[in-house]
């Protein structure tokens, strides 16, 4: 019995030491974790829901390599404007950039469907599904061929327009110079509606509208608050024109040294900061929204048939001119995204 009972202790014991040696090591995780240093940029101002997002990834990143990894995060073009941002990460120089796809359109024309004023329907959930799908997943692989690695979509919101006019009918829109980012997409769209349109950096929107060398321009509430166009514009009117995502880009050169490990943690925190930047857009909109009402500039809604006409004067219009720059590729994109929303509907 004596024995029996030894015998006993000795397997147990024994259990125990190898339980204890298959618990895996978290210390020896993190020794796979790649130290290095990183910088994320981006043009939206310290208040946006983007720079939340932004700080989120910080957090994540150097708080789960237990400091392996260092980031610097720069807002409102900090270290080089828009176009300088995206060569930066081509080149390795910065690690993450968080621009609207609209951006992109110089370097991967293929994003440019996202341009396509009226491609989702004013459904703001069905859109997030297409994104979050087959349809945008595609679309973020086609930057590897530009030396980018697509990350993620980050919910943004409708765009609408700012005048010192409501902008109800097309004709409204004629005699008007509009500011829009550089985007074939967007150049057409303003030629449809019957105004002009004229590219520069965001920074320098509001000094144009204050001094009217531009009258309007196009934005989600949220930027339109954060970069105060409200003080220099009368209207706004909600147009539903375009759902502007923003993407989050990463340099391929820089993602493709990374380890499994850092790899899947670096896309970890992408997804955290993506649940910070959409809680924030969420409040954020409601919030611009009553605001800029308070500050006394007019929203003015739309009815179906007014959306309508808008969206029949210009979703083909654009539509062919993306179709007509990427070929079978872009069709086969557009026709996978308009099955998509089909689905969804």
């Amino acid at each position: 019995m004596k024995k029996t009972y030894q015998g006993f202790i000795v397997c147990l014991a024994l259990g125990l030491v190898l339980g204890i040696l298959s618990i895996p090591d978290a210390s020896a995780q993190d020794a796979n974790i790649k130290t290095m240093s990183m910088r994320i940029g981006h043009a939206a101002p310290t208040t946006d829901p983007r720079h939340l997002g932004a700080v989120e990834i910080k957090r994540v990143l150097e708080g789960e390599s237990k400091g392996k990894i260092k980031v610097d995060v720069f807002p409102a073009g900090q270290i080089g404007g828009d176009r300088d941002l995206i060569e930066a990460a081509q080149a390795g120089g910065i690690q993450i950039v968080i621009l609207p796809a609209a951006f992109l359109g110089g370097f991967q024309p293929l994003t440019s469907l996202l341009d396509v004023p009226y491609l989702f329907p004013q459904d703001a959930k069905l859109a997030r599904k297409v994104i979050d799908g087959p349809a945008g997943d595609a679309l973020l692989k086609t930057l590897d061929s530009v030396r980018l690695v697509g990350l993620d979509f980050w919910e943004s919101a409708y765009k609408h327009f700012s005048a010192n006019k409501p902008l109800k009918t097309l004709a409204d829109f004629k005699g008007l110079k509009f500011r829009v980012m550089p985007s074939e997409m967007l150049l057409t769209m303003i030629k449809s509606f019957g105004g002009s349109a004229v590219t520069f950096p965001y920074s320098e929107v509001y000094t144009g509208l204050q001094t009217g060398s531009i009258d309007g321009q196009e934005a989600s509430l949220t930027s339109i608050y954060n970069m105060k166009f409200h003080e220099v514009q009368k209207f706004i009117t909600m147009t539903y024109h375009i759902k502007s995502e923003f993407l989050i880009m990463g340099s391929k050169v820089w993602f493709d040294g990374l380890n499994d490990e850092t790899r899947n943690l670096v896309r970890k925190a992408v997804n955290e900061g993506a649940k910070v930047n959409a809680a924030a857009k969420k409040e954020e909109e409601e919030k611009s929204a009553g605001l800029i009402r308070k500050a006394g500039t007019k929203i003015i809604d739309l009815t179906p048939a007014e959306i309508k006409n808008f969206q029949e004067a210009t979703f083909q219009p654009c539509l062919d001119v993306y179709l007509k720059k990427n070929g079978d590729r872009g069709r086969k994109l557009a026709d996978l995204f308009t099955q998509e929303i089909a689905k969804g509907k």
